[in-house]
């Protein structure tokens, strides 16, 4: 009598397949507010958005990586909560802050669903003013803190920091060290890159090529959580063509 024994799949953790021992799905957003992105309100600027109404500017590439990536990952996220972060701007104080709440409530960052990011999105960037530099390190250690504590917490909960972001990185080793830090824990970082830039910096944190990531120890990371893709790239692809290029490390990822 031959024994089949099943191969559970990624969508097997994540939709409760797998004996029941699913994983949640908790997408945290960061958003580049550096000045490389230029004056929002111009037309033809990365964040250049029409808030007025009445217009029909087409949506910015933030606006369309929230959507084409938010979109399908909030289908495993069950409560549609979402934290969203921006980074590199100069708050109503004239601090800078590389790790500020879209919504403005410290406590509780979280948004409802895509259009919940949204609308925070638009709101941050009247109240915010573009600055820099451009540091992913604070971001990607708020995001691992929460990771943490649903760790604590004995919840099956996988994080997924998407940023989104137009620039050269400026604390690189501190990034570093922050993503080896972070590898140990249910987590994976997703970067889309937007406008012109070459991007090698978030390619080398890519880590698909060379030796892999290390901290300022020498510390290897223990797998690979990084994956980046430039939007330009798919900006004239088909619907779903950049999430599927986004995400398509993420089963391996959560698998490891």
């Amino acid at each position: 009598q031959a024994n089949v024994f099943k191969q559970h799949t990624f969508l097997d953790y994540i939709r409760g397949g797998a004996a029941n021992n699913a994983w949640e799905l908790n997408m945290v957003v960061g958003i580049d507010f550096t000045g490389s992105n230029g004056n929002p309100a111009q037309p033809g600027t990365l964040h250049y958005c029409n808030l007025q109404g009445g217009g029909g500017a087409p949506p910015n590439p933030y606006e369309q990586t929230i959507m084409g990536l938010a979109s399908v990952l909030e289908q495993y996220d069950s409560d549609q909560q979402l934290p969203c972060y921006g980074f590199g701007a100069r708050g109503p104080d004239r601090k800078v802050s590389h790790c500020f709440p879209l919504n403005g409530n410290p406590q509780n960052p979280y948004v409802n669903g895509v259009q919940g990011v949204m609308d925070a999105y638009h709101t941050a960037l009247t109240q915010w003013g573009l600055s820099g530099p451009t540091n992913f390190a604070q971001i990607i250690g708020a995001a691992a803190s929460m990771s943490t504590r649903h760790v604590q917490q004995g919840k099956k909960v996988y994080t997924i920091l998407l940023i989104i972001t137009d620039g050269a990185i400026t604390d690189m080793q501190a990034t570093k060290n922050a993503i080896v830090a972070a590898a140990n824990l249910p987590l994976s970082l997703l970067i889309v890159g937007v406008g012109n830039e070459q991007f090698e910096a978030m390619t080398e944190l890519d880590g698909d090529e060379g030796q892999g990531l290390h901290n300022s120890q020498g510390v290897k990371t223990p797998r690979d959580i990084v994956q980046f893709v430039r939007f330009n790239d798919f900006a004239t692809a088909a619907p779903g063509r950049l999430a599927k290029e986004a995400l398509h490390e993420l089963p391996g990822q959560m698998l490891k």
